[in-house]
């Protein structure tokens, strides 16, 4: 049972290896964080810095093979020189896919930031407007009339206040996931890409 399983994982790996390896690794990330006890908001930045980290497995991929670690390469390519003038243009390619991938990163960790600030903000704002509400509605009941204000936050169901920050949230929320969506196909792309002339 045991090799059984083994042969499985070691099958997965040689054919799937472009979503195998960034899924084991993205899995080695959520361990050492959760172990480690890091905070929700820092574990979920951890994952916006892994496409760069597809990007640096390519390089080291790459740049062992080249140092002829892989004779595949050379067999794609042919030659010693052409082989190295490959390396070049791909390592250039993938230094300037990490700046994208930088700068994405840069937006999507600053829009995450006040997505995390908005969405504690409106929590917070949730957790009291029942007991305002409960409050202003006993005075208003010893009054004999219900505010406007509260009448218009029960029928509506929500407070103005929470209303903004969840129209911020929402706003937030559909910046960041497109940048996130390209670091992730870039990298994986570049790092497909190599894994593929290694073959």
């Amino acid at each position: 049972m045991s090799i059984a399983w083994e042969q499985v994982v070691i099958a997965s790996y040689r054919r799937h290896l472009i979503v195998v390896l960034p899924l084991t690794i993205l899995a080695f990330k959520l361990i050492v964080r959760v172990v480690a006890r890091e905070p929700k908001k820092d574990v979920f930045r951890s994952l916006l810095v892994l496409p760069l980290d597809f990007i640096y497995i390519a390089m080291a991929v790459l740049l062992a093979a080249a140092a002829r670690r892989d004779p595949n390469l050379i067999a794609h390519y042919g030659s010693d020189l052409d082989t190295d003038m490959a390396v070049v243009i791909q390592t250039v390619l993938l230094v300037t896919v990490a700046i994208i991938i930088t700068v994405c990163d840069r937006w999507a960790r600053i829009l995450w930031g006040k997505f995390f600030a908005a969405w504690t903000m409106f929590n917070e704002e949730e957790a009291k407007r029942p007991a305002s509400l409960t409050a202003t509605s006993e005075s208003a009941s010893n009054s004999g009339q219900l505010p406007l204000q509260l009448t218009a936050e029960v029928d509506s169901g929500m407070s103005r206040e929470s209303g903004v920050l969840l129209a911020w949230i929402l706003f937030y929320w559909t910046g960041m996931m497109p940048l996130v969506f390209l670091e992730f196909v870039l990298a994986v792309i570049c790092l497909g890409s190599i894994l593929d002339r290694l073959k």
